[in-house]
């Protein structure tokens, strides 16, 4: 008795912007394999399969064609003993594909624009560190990442966490055989400056102890806390001529109406195209201390106050549950006087105006 072997196109879901890629899909005994053709059109350029309304169709329909030509002739084989599922398995999953291209061919058509570039900025930092022209995904690599990557905690968490879901991603496409065994990765060891909080005679010790090529990295550091916690992000996209600032991680409405002054003198310090660079970014915990300490060390202090916690995740650009109302109307005089005033006392509490003296010290040297 013959087993039914099943040949189909399949078409993948469309994305946001309604795109959708070619496969064949060849079912043999409950088992499936899907060969990616290549080819991504419009939803709207396909009909029964057929893609219509499109400057290459012809050329586009004689290639789905030809594809399914091939993977027929494998079929017939199959069906005919002459070779084994395994082996158009293996087939398929063999060295002739380009595993970087192809997977993030895939990427970019099922995932959202951020998860790709966060991808692309893993699998670049990966690829450099083991020194890899072609893509290869093994645990030893891996850990060499997390060994030997000069970021920070967060960051090589990110990468580890986005090189796991590739390799997982590449293994259920067919263009790798193996997994990463996770339970042989090493733990991340987060800094230290990733981890505490700093007092401003911390600050100024470490300022003044500072060499004076790593002055840049202070600027960004102390303006980060005046700011009360920016990010990258924040502080790329910050308006000095702008007392409300919007932040990037989370859209909401951060107030400057006072303390102007500390912050345009330090924002004229700021060089934002050296620092929107990568090799900036990663060397800012090295150099100075991460921003993420600056966050910590400004709500910390806060806390330290007694300030209220409505006010002072306001204050840290928080997203808080029955105050978004606050966020929405920042016309209210009442609630504008309650942030800047509780703004200025952690100011003053951090001894800001001496930490930014020691700073301009180090400017001069």
């Amino acid at each position: 008795m013959s087993v039914k072997i099943r040949l189909m196109i399949k078409l993948s879901p469309p994305t946001k912007k309604g795109f959708v890629r070619f496969s064949i899909r060849v079912i043999y005994k409950g088992k499936a394999i899907t060969k990616n053709i290549g080819i991504k059109v419009h939803k709207s350029q396909i009909r029964r399969k057929k893609i219509v309304n499109h400057p290459y169709a012809n050329e586009l329909n004689k290639k789905v064609a030809e594809e399914l030509f091939k993977v027929r002739e494998l079929v017939y084989s199959l069906g005919a003993g002459i070779i084994t599922f395994e082996e158009i398995k293996g087939l398929n999953k063999g060295l002739k594909k380009d595993l970087e291209k192809d997977l993030f061919e895939h990427i970019y058509n099922t995932k959202s624009n951020s998860a790709y570039n966060i991808y692309s900025t893993a699998i670049r930092a990966y690829k450099k560190i083991n020194n890899q022209k072609k893509l290869q995904f093994c645990t030893e690599s891996l850990n060499n990442l997390i060994l030997n990557y000069g970021g920070s905690g967060s960051t090589i968490n990110t990468y580890v966490a986005s090189i796991k879901a590739l390799n997982k991603e590449a293994y259920r496409l067919g263009l790798v055989k193996e997994l990463i065994e996770t339970n042989k990765l090493h733990k991340v060891k987060r800094s230290l400056n990733q981890m505490t909080t700093v007092t401003p005679e911390e600050i100024i010790e470490k300022i003044r102890d500072s060499k004076p090529e790593d002055y840049k990295h202070w600027v960004v550091f102390v303006f980060s806390l005046v700011g009360r916690g920016l990010y990258f992000t924040d502080i790329t996209t910050f308006d000095i001529n702008n007392p409300r600032h919007k932040r990037s991680k989370t859209g909401v409405v951060m107030l400057y109406e006072s303390n102007r002054d500390l912050l345009r003198h330090l924002y004229n310090q700021l060089d934002i195209s050296d620092i929107k660079r990568g090799k900036f970014k990663q060397s800012q915990a090295k150099k100075s201390l991460g921003l993420k300490v600056a966050r910590k060390t400004f709500e910390t202090t806060a806390l330290g106050l007694g300030i209220d916690k409505t006010i002072r995740r306001q204050l840290l650009g928080h997203t808080v549950e029955g105050i978004e109302r606050h966020y929405a109307d920042m016309n209210n005089e009442a609630v504008k006087a309650r942030l800047m005033e509780a703004y200025t006392r952690v100011l003053e509490e951090l001894k800001i105006k001496e930490i930014m003296s020691e700073l301009d010290k180090k400017k001069g040297s």
